[in-house]
């Protein structure tokens, strides 16, 4: 029987869309534990495309999606029973809910409304009992209507979700929340970790610790945010803090999460100008996705994972002027995009991370004086940067990263005396940007 693509779904999910796949599919290769997560979107179409898609990448592991469809309020109500019996007999628990109330006075509770709250107001109350049966995931795809009510009813088990998607037409204004346990990687990522306030972030672990015996996985990852949002409110030495709890709950287990959290705790310590800590802790971050590469094999966001940490080991080296150390790090994290790209096909993510490498790699050789090889890295970057504008459109970070390898292709020409190279570069370097900003306004 002939095996069929996981990208073979029931109709088409659009550029947007595929994105969003991504991630699902990410975390089903990143989970080594139990975890929750909601798709919001306001039709079927889209949300049957990753079920199935999600059903037959379990189904090539030997696995199992269990589907619940509640076809009303009061079976939503219901709901309870059925989640506990099946979150310990089903890899991934599928609840599905595109539904909603129809035009209701300003102060009325519709029924949907009020069920999906009673659930909502359940869930929160027993989300401790719930991930203690929980043997996958547990995903809720709902309306996005359904989505603030879900935070304000259920704020405790919000907080603990591992993925947030929101599908074509659902966005709601207040941003994409995408709380995901893949998202502690690039500074340059377009999957970037969504970042909670410092208050938001403070609150829930609060919160979470308050509770009796919480969970240690849990709350290392709101240790993690908390994090996030201090290291991005340039709070670095309360980051620090935070980082060490969220080490210190983890210990030697979830070698995947460790990783990622040493990868934040290095960027906190490069914020504190703590160079050797930080490459220590890049370091053992490598250790660790080495031996979940030998454990698992080769699954691409562990790869990825893996040329991250040693392209920001080489960063690290370059910055304090070591190019000696810096070169194997920086060559063979380029290594590794290149065989991503090759191994698991040339998505818009795959190729960024390979113009980024490249560009790095470009810096690394222009650092040592090898003017040829620097051009010839940032002119691949350069032709990748094209292409991605042609496939994605133009996009805020497509346009940045053309108007970046245009700037670096115009230096190493100028090193090279070729005067009319560098200004051809620097002035389509300077249109590209005056289309970012008129983009941007």
């Amino acid at each position: 029987m002939a095996v069929r693509s996981l990208e073979d779904g029931v109709g088409d999910l659009g550029l947007d869309g595929e994105h969003e796949w991504v991630y699902l599919r990410r975390q089903f290769e990143l989970a080594d534990d139990p975890w929750l997560g909601f798709i919001f979107c306001p039709a079927p179409n889209p949300v049957a495309v990753l079920r199935h898609r999600t059903a037959l990448m379990l189904q090539q592991r030997a696995k199992q999606l269990r589907l619940i469809t509640p076809g009303s309020p009061e079976a939503l109500r219901e709901l309870m029973p059925q989640l506990f019996e099946s979150a310990s007999q089903a890899d991934c628990v599928w609840v599905e809910a595109i539904a909603v109330d129809g035009p209701l006075a300003d102060d009325e509770l519709g029924p949907w409304a009020g069920a999906w709250d009673w659930l909502m107001l359940r869930l929160n109350e027993r989300r401790d009992a719930l991930l203690r049966r929980l043997r996958g995931a547990l995903v809720f795809a709902v309306h996005p209507t359904w989505k603030p009510r879900a935070r304000n009813a259920a704020p405790d088990y919000w907080s603990v979700c591992s993925l947030v998607l929101e599908l074509a037409g659902s966005k709601s204004g207040d941003g994409i929340d995408r709380p995901s346990v893949s998202a502690f990687t690039s500074d340059s990522d377009d999957d970037a970790e969504y970042v909670p306030s410092v208050p938001d972030a403070l609150a829930a672990v609060k919160r979470l610790a308050a509770t009796s015996s919480p969970d240690s996985q849990s709350l290392a990852r709101l240790h993690m945010r908390a994090a996030s949002a201090l290291l991005a409110a340039a709070r670095a030495s309360e980051a620090a803090g935070q980082i060490e709890q969220a080490l210190a709950q983890l210990g030697d287990r979830r070698l995947r999460l460790r990783a990622q959290a040493l990868m934040l705790a290095a960027r906190v310590k490069r914020a504190e100008n703590d160079v050797e800590t930080a490459l220590r802790h890049l370091g053992e971050a490598v250790l660790l996705w080495r031996s979940l590469l030998d454990e698992i094999g080769e699954m691409p966001q562990t790869l990825r994972d893996l040329a991250v940490a040693l392209m920001e080991i080489g960063d690290l080296h370059m910055n304090v002027g070591d190019i000696t150390a810096a070169k194997t790090p920086c060559e063979e994290s380029l290594a590794i995009n290149r065989r991503i790209v090759q191994t698991a096909g040339e998505t818009p993510q795959h190729l960024r991370d390979l113009a980024v490498a490249l560009n790095k790699v470009g810096d690394l050789h222009g650092a040592a004086g090898d003017t040829a090889a620097a051009r010839d890295a940032y002119g691949e970057s350069l032709t990748l940067c094209r292409r991605l504008l042609e496939a994605t459109g133009e996009t805020p970070q497509g346009l940045r990263d053309l108007a970046v390898a245009l700037g670096k292709l115009g230096d190493v020409n100028a090193a090279e005396g070729d005067a009319a190279a560098a200004k051809a570069a620097s002035d389509e370097s300077s249109t590209v940007r005056r289309r970012l900003r008129a983009l941007a306004s």
